[in-house]
């Protein structure tokens, strides 16, 4: 099975830059973009918590706690 979604935020001044406090599920990876994508490994099917930052043009930046469900 293949996964990709695309994370978006708002406000703040593009671009915007992507990185994850931990880990995602193996096989899957993010993508400074935005981009989640890949074919996961040796993984459960459920829900998982992922941490993601952002951080836009002129470095602010912001922090989430956003559900990843497999399925």
């Amino acid at each position: 099975r293949v996964y990709r979604s695309r994370l978006a935020a708002a406000g703040g001044l593009a671009p915007y830059t992507w990185s994850l406090a931990g880990h995602l599920p193996a096989g899957l990876h993010l993508r400074s973009t935005g981009v989640i994508s890949g074919s996961p490994r040796g993984t459960k099917l459920g829900v998982f918590t992922l941490v993601v930052r952002v951080k836009d043009a002129i470095g602010q930046t912001s922090t989430r706690k956003l559900l990843l469900r497999l399925r």
